[in-house]
């Protein structure tokens, strides 16, 4: 997550069409928090005890990456972090879609 938080989230904070989640999977919500505590994060960090999210997109390791358009459809899915990748798919989206087509309250609902 720190990838996340020192590379990603700078560049695209301002910009209200960009949400970061990031889902802490099988760990105890307690240990996630306490792991939050010494390692804020400024983005929300979801607690996936029963690996829901992680069979939902992927089963094949950790870390995991993926990114959603505006309209909750799967674009991208990669394992591991590859920063310059991110961007290119980040703005591949942005570029397509129109910031006022994304609700993320709605999505944060759904997961």
């Amino acid at each position: 997550m720190g990838h996340l938080r020192d590379d990603i989230y700078p560049m695209y904070n301002r910009d209200q069409s960009v949400e970061i989640l990031a889902v802490s999977i099988g760990e105890h919500p307690t240990t996630v928090q306490n792991w939050l505590n010494i390692n804020p994060m400024p983005f929300p960090v979801l607690v996936d005890q029963s690996y829901e999210v992680y069979q939902l997109f992927t089963n094949s390791g950790f870390p995991f990456n993926v990114m959603l358009d505006g309209e909750y459809t799967l674009r991208h899915r990669v394992n591991g972090y590859n920063q310059s990748q991110m961007i290119a798919w980040i703005d591949e989206i942005l570029e397509e879609a129109p910031a006022a087509a994304t609700n993320w309250s709605e999505l944060r609902a759904m997961y």
